[in-house]
């Protein structure tokens, strides 16, 4: 086993030390600092909400994240927003919450998704009855051609809040879907 990177050491300080709520915000975490992170997620029943936005998290983070997402049934908030998660990060972050009990809000805001990776996202997350809000604003890569997805999402899941302003859907699109 490697030694954690002294950003994931700090990571793991500060969860170690936090309580339900976790700010792991703009501390230059990459996916080779994620798998301790999720190990000490697999564990911990304190941790509700961790934000871990603006820091330097790929796919393959978001896919280690998706794999604690599977078992885990305290993280009910989880912040992902202005990393570089793509469309296969999007797409396991789905198919993981297919069976998870406790997750009522992803954020997704200002990454890498596009219409392909929010279609992968929304086959993945059938089943699953307590995400409430996806925030994937700013997320140039989804256009008009999305809209469908976005629809099915909305009409068939627990999602009733979406977020998708400054995406590159049309304002008249993204009125439908309110």
């Amino acid at each position: 086993m490697t030694t954690p990177s002294r950003r994931a050491q700090r990571a793991l300080s500060l969860l170690e030390k936090g309580g339900e709520e976790v700010s792991l915000v703009e501390m230059g975490i990459e996916d080779s600092d994620i798998p301790p992170i999720a190990d000490f997620l697999r564990t911990d029943v304190r941790v509700k909400e961790l934000h871990l936005h603006m820091n330097e998290i790929g796919d393959e983070g978001a896919m280690a994240l998706a794999e604690v997402l599977r078992t885990n049934t305290s993280l009910t908030r989880l912040e992902l927003g202005a990393n570089f998660i793509g469309d296969a990060g999007m797409g396991e972050l789905g198919r993981a919450l297919a069976g998870n009990t406790s997750l009522e809000y992803l954020g997704m805001s200002e990454s890498r998704i596009t219409d392909a990776g929010l279609r992968a996202f929304a086959e993945g997350i059938a089943g699953n009855t307590t995400l409430k809000a996806l925030a994937l604003g700013g997320n140039k890569g989804i256009t008009d051609a999305s809209v469908g997805v976005l629809e099915a999402l909305l009409r068939d899941s627990s999602i009733n809040d979406l977020n998708t302003f400054h995406t590159s859907m049309s304002q008249e699109n993204r009125e439908v879907l309110r």
